[in-house]
C-alpha cells in the first residue's frame, strides 16, 4: 500500500479532475478504500480481516481501470488531454499508488471465487497453528501460484516493499470452507493424512449430509 502522492501538474490536475476523467478511472472509489485500509493499518492489527477485504474489493476495481488502460479509448483520451504517462506515472498521481502494489492488487482480483474462499478456508484452519497461514493479497497470490509460505515473519502484511521469494507449494491437499446462517466451517488436509479444523467431526458430517442431499 502506497503512502504518498506524486507531485502533478496543474494540467493534470485539471485531467484528473474531470468528471468524465474520474468516472472512468474510479478514482474515487479506489482511493476510498485505499484510504480505508490505510486507517486499518493506523488503528488495528495489519493482518486485520477487514483489510483483506478492503484489499479484495480494491483490487478489483483496479482490475476494471486495468483493463481500460489497455485500450484505445485510454490512448485517445489522454492524447486529447495532452497527457503523456506509462502506467507507473498513472498509478501514482491518480490514486498515490505505486505500480507495484497496483499490480499485486490487479493480479488478487483474477483468482476464482473457488480460490479465495480455498485460500481463507486455510487461513481459517491454520489459526492456532505454529505456522500460522494470515490473510494478506501478497499470501492469497502466492496461493493462487502455487508458492504460498507456510510460515510468516511477523508483521508482514500488505503494502510497499520487495515481491518475496517464491517457496515451495504449501503441503495442503484439500480445502473446504462454509459459511452458512449460524454455521460456519473451515476444513484443511494436510498431505500426510492430518486434518485441521475447529469444528468436531459431528458438525462437519451433519453439514456434509446436508449438502449431499441437495444434490
Amino acid at each position: 500500500m502506497s503512502k504518498f502522492i506524486k507531485t502533478i501538474t496543474e494540467e493534470e490536475s485539471k485531467f484528473l479532475n474531470k468528471t468524465t476523467v474520474k468516472k472512468v478511472i474510479k478514482s474515487k472509489e479506489i482511493i476510498s478504500l485505499e484510504k480505508a485500509v490505510r486507517e486499518i493499518d493506523e488503528k488495528a492489527d495489519k493482518l486485520n480481516d477487514d483489510k483483506f477485504e478492503k484489499a479484495l474489493e480494491q483490487g478489483r476495481e483496479c482490475l476494471d481501470v486495468n483493463q481500460w488502460w489497455s485500450s484505445d479509448e485510454r490512448k485517445e483520451l489522454l492524447k486529447e488531454n495532452g497527457i503523456q504517462w506509462g502506467k507507473e506515472e498513472f498509478t501514482e498521481k491518480a490514486y498515490g499508488i505505486s505500480k507495484s502494489w497496483w499490480s499485486r492488487l490487479v493480479k488478487s482480483a483474477q483468482w476464482t471465487d473457488e480460490q479465495v474462499a480455498e485460500f481463507i478456508a486455510l487461513c481459517e484452519s491454520s489459526k492456532d497453528e505454529e505456522k500460522r497461514i494470515h490473510k494478506t493479497i501478497d499470501n492469497l497470490n502466492a496461493f493462487g501460484k502455487g508458492t504460498l509460505k507456510t510460515e510468516e515473519t511477523e508483521g508482514e502484511g500488505e503494502g510497499e516493499g520487495e515481491e518475496a521469494e517464491e517457496e515451495p507449494q504449501s503441503d495442503t491437499i484439500f480445502t473446504l470452507s462454509y459459511k452458512g446462517e449460524g454455521v460456519n466451517m473451515a476444513l484443511r488436509m494436510t498431505a500426510d493424512n492430518v486434518i485441521h479444523t475447529k469444528n468436531t467431526k459431528e458438525e462437519i458430517q451433519a453439514l456434509l449430509n446436508d449438502i449431499l442431499s441437495k444434490m
